[in-house]
């Protein structure tokens, strides 16, 4: 009985004196940190998410216009799959690579696409331009001219975005005639008739065009309580109005394509001499360029040209790298300034300002005598 009361004992002692291990663990050395001062850092088990790859075709070397591919001009590399084109070639499809001719000039590099790929049966003169790779499908290319201001300063470089600013000139038109208001006056006199059941005579008397009446109005002077006839004293002014046309245009290019392809081949002289009868050229002048061409809907491009023929101030504006996001503008017109930045109508004073140009229209005085 004895015995047993001395194991109860012992087991005590050790449960307590684990525990005073424990905690003693727990305050004086931290999780992380051994009993030798040195703290150990968990480092965590994230793994990067993987990226699916697809080995997909592309040249091995520099391949001219017209090459015809074979297994040297080829190689393959590892592409991401999110990227993947459905115009490209897989790694096992260099069967339809193999014995196909380039359609222009490839660099070194350069992932293969069905577009750079002609038949051999085929003409190279029947594939195209190499600008019509350039056009995504379902889009055109069209020029637009422009010059310093409406390019952007000159600023403008293929890939650019671009929206495109149209600026209408509008004017009140006779809607028979369509010409501008207001119209010309003629005066009509009557001579009789020719006899019995006949029409009359009109006389017509039209006025020179720089001496022309035009049609007027009939107001009441409100000093004199008459009927006075109340005539423009210029030509209409016209309204204006701008507004964002297409807000997302891709710059093809800037400036005119080249056309050494399609002129005839020419003798060259050797170095050093010169053609009989030929006179050293100076090269021309080189000017900025004044177009520059669009990638656009379909529908985008009848409206440009439609622009063009209507003669609508065309200006570009450059858009930020990237950016492709839609924008929505008002339309600008002179009540749109007036309300929008706080631009108060003048009153009428009874007085002005003489300008320099006024007072250099004046007559000189001659000094007194």
């Amino acid at each position: 009985m004895r015995r047993g009361r001395v194991f109860i004992l012992l087991a005590i002692i050790i449960i307590i004196g684990l525990v005073a291990v424990y905690l003693v663990q727990q305050n004086f050395f931290p999780l992380g940190t051994s009993s030798s001062g040195t703290t150990t850092v968990e480092e965590p088990s994230c793994s990067a998410p993987s990226v699916q790859m697809v080995d997909i075709i592309i040249v091995a070397q520099d391949v001219p216009r017209g090459t015809v591919l074979n297994e040297e001009h080829l190689t393959t590399m590892e592409w991401p799959q999110e990227n993947f084109l459905e115009t490209m070639f897989r790694a096992d499809e260099k069967g339809s690579v193999l014995g196909r001719q380039a359609r222009h000039d490839i660099d070194n590099g350069t992932p293969l696409t069905l577009g750079m790929l002609i038949d051999v049966n085929e003409s190279l003169s029947d594939t195209g331009s190499i600008a019509s790779l350039s056009i995504p499908k379902g889009m055109v290319a069209i020029p637009v001219q422009v010059d310093r201001k409406s390019s952007v300063a000159y600023a403008l470089r293929p890939g650019d975005h671009v929206s495109v600013i149209g600026t209408f000139v509008v004017v009140d038109v006779d809607t028979e005639f369509q010409s501008k208001l207001p119209n010309g006056v003629g005066g009509v006199t009557s001579t009789g008739s020719a006899g019995e059941g006949q029409p009359a005579f009109l006389t017509v008397q039209v006025f020179p065009s720089g001496d022309r009446t035009v049609v007027g109005r009939t107001e009441l002077d409100p000093l004199l309580n008459e009927l006075i006839y109340v005539m423009p004293s210029e030509q209409q002014r016209p309204r204006i109005v701008t507004q964002i046309l297409m807000q997302d245009a891709t710059v093809l290019r800037y400036g005119e394509f080249s056309c050494e392809d399609l002129r005839p081949e020419e003798p060259v002289p050797a170095e050093g001499e010169q053609a009989e009868g030929d006179v050293p050229v100076t090269p021309p002048e080189q000017k900025p360029p004044d177009i520059v061409t669009l990638i656009v809907t379909p529908q985008e491009a009848v409206a440009l040209e439609h622009l063009r023929k209507s003669g609508v101030d065309i200006t570009l504006a450059l858009r930020s790298s990237g950016d492709t996001d839609p924008i929505d503008t008002e339309a600008v017109t002179f009540q749109y300034m007036l309300e929008t930045y706080n631009i108060p109508i003048p009153a009428k004073l009874p007085y002005s300002l003489e300008t320099e140009s006024d007072s250099s229209n004046q007559p000189a005085q001659e000094p007194n005598q």
